[in-house]
């Protein structure tokens, strides 16, 4: 198997793939990506992962400016050459191209050429650009996984056959033992978002709750965000720390940066926030708070609408709306109940929706789909 990672930097995607490769038995696994996905390959994971510098030369020369169609050309005719190499090079039996249509329009025309089949794992939303339709042309009997129904229904309006998708939800990997219902520690209410600090992921929304919040109940809450930028974003996380200071937040927020065991610090907080301005594909942080056993406060819309319902698993809020969003941490706060019933009610359909062995199992046989014999894809 070659797995194929073209993001331009590690968040739930990529952190989403390594759990797939994990869970996966028996198979003889790769990664061929474009940027350093090794630093969170533990030495337990059986995959050999190789950084192509093709594409994160793309990374950098994309990273604050708009890249030129030549660039982009040039770029990916490195990485198809990489792709059918290491394709080459591992005898792959299948490509599984992690993220999108679109952005693996290299794999796509890789696969083609080789004639090696390819599975697509559809991660986001896509446009109606130039670049997809060409990609969509050539998918060809290439099968795609959609993380979510609403991602399935995406693809279905943008033309893609629907015998050609099956909608499997990500592996998330859950923690070794449930978190004990400890009696809740002494201090202010620790309130959190984590995941990749992206532009649309709601953090200035979460800022301006914050400040809503301390100036109604000063010093009872203290606001926690984990999660690095993008690579070549630093700017962004530069705005969201000056963005605390003229909230005058900044003594009351931490940023904890990349946490590598994110069941632990989830551990250590009270409240999750999720917050993302655009409809989530998904919403991996929702589902890693609920396996937790964390209360959440998710943004409506996409796959987020499909893990909390509103007052029986989470509480839910309007998009950018901080004041709703204040509203609904206050609430959890003054409710302790309410808390332990939201947490207790995710925890227990979300461990059973997300089952690591049946997911797992669940993309193990698109594969066979596609090579009947299990035996080709064992190491």
């Amino acid at each position: 198997m070659l797995y194929v990672e073209a993001a331009l930097g590690y968040g739930g995607s990529g952190k989403s793939l390594v759990e797939l490769v994990r869970s996966i038995p028996d198979i003889d696994a790769r990664i061929l990506a474009g940027f350093p996905i090794a630093d969170f390959v533990t030495e337990a994971d059986s995959v050999e992962v190789e950084v192509n510098p093709a594409l994160v030369r793309l990374r950098d020369a994309s990273a604050g400016r708009l890249i030129s169609y030549v660039d982009l050309l040039c770029y990916t005719a490195r990485w198809i050459r990489a792709i059918k190499r290491s394709a080459r090079r591992h005898r792959a039996d299948i490509v599984h191209a992690n993220n999108g249509i679109a952005l693996n329009l290299a794999a796509i025309i890789a696969c083609r050429s080789l004639g090696v089949p390819l599975v697509v794992h559809q991660r986001g939303w896509e446009e109606r650009t130039q670049r997809f339709s060409l990609a969509r042309t050539l998918l060809g009997r290439a099968r795609v996984i959609a993380i979510s129904e609403a991602i399935a229904d995406d693809l279905s309006t943008l033309g893609i056959a629907h015998e050609s998708v099956s909608q499997i939800y990500d592996v998330v990997i859950p923690p070794l033992k449930p978190f004990e219902d400890s009696p809740r520690a002494p201090g202010p209410w620790r309130v959190a978002m984590h995941g990749v600090l992206n532009r649309w992921k709601g953090h200035d929304t979460f800022l301006s709750a914050a400040a809503l919040l301390n100036a109604r109940r000063p010093g009872e809450f203290l606001f926690r965000i984990a999660g690095m930028p993008l690579s070549g974003d630093d700017e962004y996380g530069r705005f969201l720390h000056s963005r605390a200071r003229e909230l005058n937040v900044e003594q009351i927020v931490h940023f904890d940066g990349f946490v590598r065991d994110i069941y632990e610090w989830l551990s250590s907080v009270d409240i999750s926030v999720h917050a993302s301005t655009h409809a989530e594909p998904l919403g991996r942080v929702i589902v890693e708070a609920q396996l937790a056993g964390r209360p959440v406060i998710a943004a409506r819309g996409g796959g987020a609408n499909e893990l909390v319902e509103s007052g029986v698993t989470g509480l839910m809020f309007e998009p950018g709306s901080a004041t709703e969003l204040a509203n609904a941490i206050e609430r959890l706060a003054s409710d302790a109940h309410l808390r332990k019933q939201l947490a207790a009610s995710a925890e227990e359909l979300t461990r059973s929706r997300f089952d690591q062995v049946r997911l797992a199992a669940s993309v193990r046989r698109v594969y066979d789909e596609i090579i009947p014999s299990r035996d080709t894809l064992a190491d």
